[in-house]
């Protein structure tokens, strides 16, 4: 059960991660277009350098949450295969039981 409900959280902050990172994206690049725009007409280079700074803070931003994405993935795959494996460990021990209830039940009745 610990692990269905680690994987769902997983899921949903890599969801929210992602969201982050479209959000981030969108901004880079309304930000990089600006500084595209822009640059030609100002003469004063604060402006400009303040957009870069912006884009080069968003660069940084995206890239820790691709990261955080790409780690995420790799922990809900290894939780979905414990899972898997959780459940194929309990499905077979079930069958064992029902075998050994049953050969109980011969037993004592010889």
């Amino acid at each position: 059960m610990s692990i269905a409900r680690r994987l769902t959280l997983l899921e949903t902050e890599s969801f929210t991660a992602e969201s982050r990172l479209g959000k981030m994206t969108i901004d880079l690049a309304n930000t990089c277009k600006q500084v595209t725009l822009m640059t030609p007409h100002f003469p004063q280079m604060k402006k400009n350098k303040l957009f870069l700074f912006q884009a080069d803070e968003i660069q940084r931003r995206v890239r820790q949450l691709e990261s955080k994405c790409m780690n995420n993935e790799a922990n809900i795959e290894d939780l979905e295969k414990l899972l898997y494996e959780a459940r194929t460990m309990y499905q077979e021990s079930m069958v064992l039981t029902v075998i050994l209830h049953a050969k109980s039940k011969k037993l004592s009745r010889a």
